[in-house]
């Protein structure tokens, strides 16, 4: 199963671009481009041996040319990635050079169980290093290699085009239930599939659509075949603001191995949408059950018809949940809030005493 990229690239890109980090940092940003797409995180290619080089060589140049006394970078903990990032931290440790380690996703403690040759290297890239990660609930799975006071919380956070010119929830003929992810079995689509059948069987009228790539023909199969949802693909733009514009209750079942904090619902509430999700990873940090969302245990199909079968049913708890939920996105999960966040924490780890010197410059 390949590692996610979306929300780490998403985010990648805000902490790059982010203004306040400049105002307190001397910044050198290198892009790191090496997945043309989610086919391409499944195998092996010279290509991404050639660019990983480059890569490494830009790190080694950043290294002797701007002499940093720290890099931050999102790290990857499987697959190839995994092994060229090593490459690029150990590089930065002969160096001399302090790590700051930023992680989209989970799944570290598994790995490091499996085997001695994986503990191994866990040891050699986090050794010395700090990490700030997306939510206090995620600190059991680095555990092994990173200690308490390393440990650094720093919450998603993005902006998202938002109009108010669909319906309101209280005023829907027919209900619309939203999908928005790659379809990944362990996203939970054919849960929310399957739930959605029995909430039909029992009279409950509602329309249920699917929006996503499709790497998994089997998931894509099912939908297609189940005559009462509808898949429209990857969309983005002006399309994915439609979907989340006629939505009146997205789903996000997911018990998908590296899930973390899904940007995906981030964009639901910001759309003051009626969220069900899972309760897995740092999912119960964006919606607190009852109060602008409503949680379901991961694979729990019982548990998921009941939820869906009572918002379908009950408008005014929709409204309710979707204008909490917006209010909830504006507190704590814009990208303003992250950058914020970020920089307070980077600020922290970089300069621990007022009087320390550090190489990152203070603006002014």
């Amino acid at each position: 199963m390949p590692p996610p990229v979306h929300g780490a690239a998403v985010m990648g890109q805000a902490a790059a671009q982010s203004a306040v980090l400049r105002e307190l940092f001397d910044v050198t940003v290198i892009p790191i481009r090496i997945n043309s797409g989610l086919a391409s995180l499944q195998r092996f290619s010279l290509a991404k041996v050639w660019a990983s080089l480059r890569l490494w060589l830009a790190v080694v140049r950043a290294l002797v040319v701007r002499r940093p006394s720290a890099v931050y970078f999102t790290v990857n903990i499987a697959g190839f990635a995994f092994w060229r990032d090593l490459a690029i931290v150990l590089t930065c440790r002969l160096a001399g050079v302090r790590r700051v380690f930023h992680l989209h996703m989970k799944g570290l403690r598994g790995n490091y169980q499996r085997s001695r040759a994986m503990r191994a290297a866990y040891r050699l890239m986090f050794a010395g290093a700090d990490v700030v990660h997306l939510s206090q609930r995620l600190y059991r799975d680095v555990e092994p290699v990173v200690p308490r006071d390393r440990f650094h919380v720093v919450h998603n956070g993005i902006d998202v085009e938002v109009d108010r010119a669909g319906r309101a929830p209280e005023q829907a003929d027919v209900p619309e239930v939203l999908f928005l992810s790659n379809l990944y079995a362990s996203k939970g689509p054919l849960d929310l599939l399957e739930a959605s059948r029995r909430v039909a069987a029992l009279g409950i009228a509602h329309k249920l659509v699917f929006a996503g790539a499709g790497p998994e023909a089997d998931v894509v199969r099912r939908i297609k075949a189940s005559g009462h949802a509808q898949w429209v693909g990857a969309v983005d733009g002006e399309a994915k603001r439609a979907l989340l514009r006629s939505a009146d209750v997205f789903v996000f079942p997911s018990y998908y191995h590296f899930e973390c904090q899904p940007l995906a619902v981030i964009e639901a509430m910001a759309w003051g949408k009626a969220v069900i999700a899972s309760d897995e990873a740092a999912i119960p940090d964006l919606i607190a059950d009852g109060v602008d969302g409503i949680l379901v245990r991961a694979r729990a199909i019982d548990e998921l018809t009941g939820a869906l079968a009572m918002l379908l049913t009950h408008p005014g708890l929709r409204a309710k949940l979707g204008v909490a939920a917006r209010a909830r996105y504006e507190e704590e999960f814009t990208r303003a809030k992250f950058e914020r966040r970020l920089a307070d924490t980077l600020w922290r780890i970089a300069v621990p005493q007022p009087e320390q010197a550090f190489a990152w410059r203070q603006a002014g």
